[in-house]
């Protein structure tokens, strides 16, 4: 397994690696002002995609493991079927709500989104399906693709076309870079899935499906919701402050790379392994991995505590240096966040996401009460302060619920 996961982790640091360089060029080429309006129009990007992009995915993996588990291919085709109509409806909805709009008020980049949003819902499913039949390296491929061939278009566009780079021409190549993913991925995972399910027929568990993609769509929405309070409660203030905390937000979740690239791994072997009832495996695998998470954030958390600024000087800019003690602030929340483990994709693979939403709604209020009382005295850092507080809060009361609920201990202190 330990395998595995250092594959899966070396092509998480490539995608984090590409997704930097690609922010740090958006960054220094737009400049303060026009990187912050970008930011704003990513976050409601990623707040219109969020059934499809976070909801739906979760489900897909866990029910997709699951039957694979207990040779129940019927019902793989079934779920396929399922979320591909819906995801149809919603997308068709969405495209016609986003363009009536942008032909009222004349705003071109919300009529991009809705070029986008078909291609990029398709991605986040074929990537999700692959998961679920732990083909892990080859779902990590198809997220890391559109990244790196945007990374490519952009680096084209300022280097052999010397052109100067503006948020409209930033979204358009975005759009383009999916519309090339999405040929690839959907033809190997054609490849991948037809052998599964050519010759079953599709059995249907919808009511099942529907009970646990609503809290999983709920909670992705209100996760995204959480990440983006700082940014919409400074967008109100300034798009340089926007953009400051912007950069210390992306640089600092550098902390917790490791449990990203585990939980990649753990979440369809968790599903698999507690449908059969397995525990002590289960337990086994969450402390060996919660350690090495533990051990890599540490590494990192100290590099980059100490050699803040010089990082965010040499990457981003000297006008960048007022994120410096942002980036400082959300460190401790993120090493925190390594520290507790795979909280939330424990409480998911084992249907307990109800509580993980009752734990969010908590987090969120803590987060905007504290962002607008901080917000006026000091600006990103404030912000900062208040995200690092009620990340902290929320892991603490998850790794708390994964005991009380399923006995398993989340953090890296459990004796082995």
């Amino acid at each position: 397994m330990f395998r595995l996961i250092f594959k899966s982790a070396f092509f998480h640091v490539i995608n984090m690696l590409v997704m930097i360089l690609t922010s740090v060029i958006l960054a220094r080429e737009l400049g303060v002002q026009l990187y912050g309006e970008y930011v704003i129009i990513l976050s409601i990007v990623t707040l219109v995609s969020i059934p499809i992009s976070a909801g739906m995915p979760t489900l897909i993996v866990r029910e997709g493991a699951k039957y694979s588990g207990l040779l129940q291919y019927d019902k793989l085709k079934g779920l396929l079927f399922t979320t591909r109509d819906l995801v149809s409806y919603y997308i068709s909805i969405i495209i016609l709500a986003l363009i009536f709009y942008s032909y009222i008020v004349k705003v071109e980049w919300l009529f991009l989104i809705a070029l986008l949003l078909p291609v990029f819902s398709i991605v986040k499913l074929n990537s999700a399906f692959l998961r679920s039949q732990e083909h892990i390296v080859a779902g990590q491929l198809l997220e890391i693709f559109p990244t790196l061939t945007w990374l490519f278009m952009l680096v084209l566009s300022t280097t052999a076309f010397n052109l100067t780079l503006s948020v409209e021409l930033v979204v358009y190549e975005f759009v383009i870079s999916q519309l090339i993913s999405i040929i690839v991925g959907s033809f190997y995972t054609y490849r991948r899935f037809t052998p599964l399910i050519r010759d079953v027929s599709a059995s249907f568990e919808k009511n099942n499906w529907y009970r646990g993609l609503a809290p999983l769509t709920l909670y992705s929405g209100l996760n995204v919701l959480n990440g983006q309070v700082g940014i919409i409660v400074l967008g109100g203030i300034s798009l340089n402050e926007v953009s400051y905390f912007k950069v210390a937000m992306s640089s600092a979740a550098l902390v917790t790379f490791g449990l990203a690239a585990v939980n990649i791994v753990m979440g369809p072997k968790i599903s698999k392994l507690y449908s059969k009832g397995n525990k002590i495996e289960i337990q086994k695998m969450i402390t060996n991995c919660s350690q090495l998470v533990l051990l890599v954030g540490c590494c990192i958390f100290i590099v980059f505590f100490v050699f803040a600024s010089n990082l965010i000087g040499f990457f981003y800019g000297p006008e960048y240096l007022q994120a410096t003690s942002s980036f400082k602030i959300l460190l401790f929340g993120n090493l925190v966040n390594a520290a507790l483990g795979s909280v939330v994709l424990i409480l998911n693979m084992t249907r307990n996401e109800k509580v993980v939403v009752k734990g969010l709604f908590l987090a969120i209020f803590i987060n905007l009460i504290l962002c607008l009382t901080l917000v006026q005295l000091y600006g990103a850092v404030g912000v900062a302060i208040a995200a690092t507080l009620s990340m902290s809060f929320w892991n603490v009361y998850l790794a708390i619920m994964v005991f009380n609920k399923t006995g398993f201990i989340s953090h890296a202190f459990r004796k082995k």
